[in-house]
C-alpha cells in the first residue's frame, strides 16, 4: 500500500494485488501438500467426475445454509438502505453500533463452529447423547455470555461508542441502538438450534431462523432510531 524497497506505492490497489497474490500463495501450498500425501498420490483424473447423488447431497445441505448467510448479509443493506434516510448522524451510529455488536458475538460464532463440528462427528459416529451433551454446554456457555454481554451494553453504551466518535448526535443516537440491540444478544443463542439441527443433516431450520432475524432486526433497528 505504502511501497517497502523495490515495491512502489500503490494504494489501494496495492491491497487488492497483495490480497490475490496471498490467496494464490496459500493455494499453491495447499496443492503441493496435498500431492506430496499419501492420499494425494493415489489421486486420478476420474475421481474428480462430478457424481449426481452426492452432488445433490451437498446441495440439500449446502443450499440452506447458504440462504441463512446471505439473509443475514443482506439484512445489514436493508437496515442501511432505511437509516440513511435519516441524516449522516444515523447512518454512523448504526456503523458503530453494528461493529460493536459484532465483537460481542464472536464468542457465540466459535461455539457455532465447535458445535456443527462435534454436532457432525458424534452423529456420524452414532453417540446422539453426545450431541445432546454438546448442545447443553454450548447453549448454556453462549447464553451466559450474551447475558453478561447485553448487561455491560445495556448499561454504558456511551462508553463503548466513545471508543470511536466524540460527536454527541452520534452518541445520542448510537445509545439507543445499542440498547435495542443489547434486548436482542440473548436471543442469538437460538443459532445453537440451527447449528445442531445443521450438525444432524437438518438445516432448514437455520435458514428460517435467518429469515426470521432478517423480518425482526430491522424493526428493532428502525425503532431505536425513532
Amino acid at each position: 500500500m505504502f511501497g517497502w524497497g523495490p515495491f512502489p506505492n500503490l494504494g489501494v490497489e496495492g491491497i487488492a494485488i497483495t490480497t490475490i497474490l496471498i490467496q494464490l500463495g496459500i493455494v499453491l501450498y495447499i496443492i503441493t501438500k496435498v500431492r506430496q500425501s499419501s492420499l494425494g498420490q493415489q489421486l486420478r483424473v476420474e475421481y474428480f467426475k462430478p457424481q449426481q447423488d452426492l452432488l445433490w447431497n451437498l446441495l440439500r445441505q449446502g443450499l440452506p445454509s447458504t440462504i441463512s448467510m446471505m439473509l443475514i448479509a443482506l439484512n445489514f443493506f436493508v437496515i442501511l438502505f432505511f437509516v440513511s434516510d435519516y441524516c449522516k448522524s444515523a447512518v454512523a451510529a448504526f456503523g458503530i453500533s453494528t461493529r460493536i455488536v459484532q465483537v460481542i458475538l464472536l464468542p457465540t460464532v466459535g461455539f457455532n463452529v465447535a458445535a456443527l463440528s462435534l454436532t457432525g462427528f458424534n452423529f456420524g459416529a452414532g453417540e446422539l447423547g453426545r450431541v445432546k451433551e454438546i448442545w447443553r454446554i454450548c447453549m448454556k456457555i453462549a447464553l451466559l455470555m450474551m447475558c453478561i454481554g447485553a448487561g455491560v451494553l445495556f448499561a454504558v453504551p456511551r462508553v463503548w461508542l466513545g471508543l470511536f466518535t466524540q460527536s454527541m448526535e452520534i452518541l445520542d443516537i448510537g445509545e439507543s441502538l445499542l440498547r435495542a440491540e443489547a434486548v436482542l444478544l440473548p436471543a442469538y443463542t437460538t443459532l445453537f438450534f440451527g447449528v445442531v439441527l445443521q450438525g444432524l443433516k437438518k438445516p432448514m431450520f437455520g435458514m428460517i431462523l435467518g429469515g426470521l432475524s432478517f423480518d425482526i432486526r430491522p424493526s428493532n433497528s428502525l425503532l431505536a432510531i425513532l
